[in-house]
Parts: C-alpha cells; sequence; structure tokens
C-alpha cells in the first residue's frame, strides 16, 4: 500500500464520500479540499500527490477531478466512508436544530448540490430534489431552522437518491433520521 501524506488521505476520503466511489463524477479539487479542511494550496498539492499515484483523475484544468479505481480501493483500505467520525449526525428531537445539527444538515445538503447533476434524473425527479434543497436551503437560512421540515425534507431527497443509488448520501441520510 501507498504511503499518503495526510492531507492526500484527508482529501481522498472526502472525494469517495462526495462521490460515493463513482468514477463518473467529476467535482472540483479546491471545493473537495475545502470539505476536508485544506486551504487551495494544500488541496493543490494533495491532488497532485493523489494524480500522481493515479488514485483521482484530471477531467478539468481548473481542478476538476474523479476518483479513479485505485482511488477507491485506497479510501476503502483507510476507512474512507462516510462513517468515518459522523457518529454524532442524528436529529435531536428538539423544534429546532443546533449547531451541530444544522452543520450536518448543511454538509449533506452541499454535497447533494454537487452531486445531483451526475445522479441521472428524469426531469420530475431532478424538479423535485431541487425543490427539497431549495426548502432545506431556506431554512439554513432562518435563525432558527426547523426540524420538522428537515426531517420531511430529508425523507423527501432520501427517496430520489435511494433509487438513484448514490449510496453515500442514502446512507448519511438514514443515520441522520436515525433509520
Amino acid at each position: 500500500m501507498v504511503e499518503l501524506s495526510e492531507d492526500a488521505e484527508k482529501l481522498l476520503i472526502e472525494l469517495y464520500n462526495h462521490t460515493g466511489g463513482k468514477d463518473a463524477a467529476t467535482v472540483s479539487m479546491f471545493e473537495i479540499g475545502e470539505a476536508a479542511g485544506l486551504d487551495r494550496d494544500r488541496s493543490g498539492a494533495a491532488g497532485e500527490e493523489l494524480i500522481g499515484w493515479e488514485m483521482v483523475e484530471v477531467r478539468t484544468l481548473s481542478g476538476g477531478i474523479a476518483i479513479a479505481e485505485e482511488g477507491v480501493r485506497a479510501a476503502c483500505s483507510i476507512g474512507g466512508t462516510s462513517d468515518a467520525g459522523e457518529d454524532d449526525m442524528k436529529l435531536g428531537a428538539g423544534p429546532v436544530l443546533d449547531d451541530r445539527e444544522r452543520e450536518a444538515v448543511d454538509r449533506i445538503v452541499s454535497r447533494i448540490k454537487t452531486r445531483v447533476e451526475t445522479l441521472g434524473l428524469d426531469f420530475d425527479r431532478l424538479s423535485e430534489i431541487m425543490a427539497d434543497l431549495k426548502t432545506a436551503a431556506a431554512q439554513l437560512a432562518s435563525p432558527r431552522p426547523k426540524t420538522a421540515v428537515f426531517k420531511e425534507v430529508l425523507i423527501s431527497i432520501l427517496n430520489i437518491v435511494d433509487d438513484a443509488n448514490a449510496g453515500a448520501e442514502a446512507r448519511d441520510i438514514r443515520r441522520m433520521l436515525g433509520k
């Protein structure tokens, strides 16, 4: 097994979680790096390392990357599932989300927003998920985001991503809903 730097491991795991290990998804190396807690320079260096080990493929000159088969294997062997560190993602029973819940919902919603074009949804399902994402965004902008609204939105999104075989996102939503 290749010895990766800590930043490269973070980027690879975030890429794996974000794409569900599907090589068809093209994402921004810098956005994935930011989600992994890396600045632009560190994301670039980590991405170059992963490209050198053929774990990541370059898709665009502006930093668009996709996970390669070797990257999927490496991510799985180092624990690259969205289970790592996200055990506390369950929504509480309170009427309003607390800061921890708000951050967790925001992470999932952001990940789904960036993946929505790769899910292969028909027009009706795409319209439905876009409406759900807009509802989530409106609630996230509220000073008192309602737990009940998020539960219903997440259930609706779960039905759509289940049909689209978006495993990582479906798993995260189920965990958040306590299912």
